[in-house]
């Protein structure tokens, strides 16, 4: 049986990653599989490995940066070594842990559309999941609002929504809400929770400090401790 088939959607084979110029890997034989519409939180010290985990996922490791994969990560069954970056994005997104780093546009009301617009998605299409997402993610009242005037909870929700706007099939989170406030925190949490609910099929894996939290609202919990 295949893995998609299956319903596997991740799948990590002894995987380890070693970076350029570092004397050891940073992750070490990790073996896992993550099936469809599954929420896994990710905790760990700093250093653990949690970033490149998700980095590697992703197939930002070892597309973007150099490094030495041995093992093999496969998405969907195929191994993201085989994958470009342009397949692979448009399977997984990836919201970073500072959203003025993802956040390219004056208005909120473009910078969810910019993704969708750049691959030459009809208008139409574009105004309807604009409509759709940005009322999933309870950001319709800033459609207007400049970009850099937000708050940091709402650029990360305006992140998380351009993310979603190209449906992707998995969402991975890298310290989402490392840098809000509780409130901030909350409105992340809370965006995610509504996501899994209103699209079940969407598998995410969370990486963040806030360990309460993501105990409650992830189905499985992964603590990476010294690449392992």
């Amino acid at each position: 049986m295949s893995q998609e088939s299956n319903g596997i959607v991740i799948s990590l084979e002894n995987a380890t990653f070693q970076y350029a110029n570092t004397d050891e890997p940073i992750l070490k034989e990790i073996n896992t599989v993550v099936r469809k519409g599954e929420f896994i939180g990710m905790v760990g010290p700093t250093g653990s490995g949690k970033t490149t985990l998700l980095n590697l996922i992703a197939g930002v490791l070892p597309h973007y940066f150099p490094g030495d994969l041995t093992g093999v990560v496969k998405i969907f069954g195929k191994s993201t070594l085989e994958m470009s970056m342009a397949q692979l994005s448009k399977e997984i997104g990836l919201v970073m842990q500072d959203p003025d780093a993802q956040l390219f546009n004056l208005f909120v009301k473009d910078e969810i559309i910019w993704g969708l617009e750049n691959l030459g998605v009809p208008r139409e299409k574009i105004a309807e999941q604009r409509e759709t997402s940005s009322h999933m993610f309870r950001i319709h009242h800033l459609l207007d609002r400049i970009t850099y005037d937000l708050s940091g909870g709402e650029k990360q929700l305006t992140a998380i929504t351009a993310t979603y706007m190209m449906r992707p099939k998995i969402l991975l989170f890298d310290n989402p809400t490392s840098a809000l406030d509780p409130l901030g925190s909350q409105m992340v949490f809370e965006a995610i929770v509504r996501l899994m609910k209103e699209d079940p099929d969407v598998t995410v894996i969370v990486n963040d400090d806030k360990v309460e939290e993501l105990a409650s609202f992830s189905n499985r919990m992964w603590l990476i401790d010294e690449g392992k």
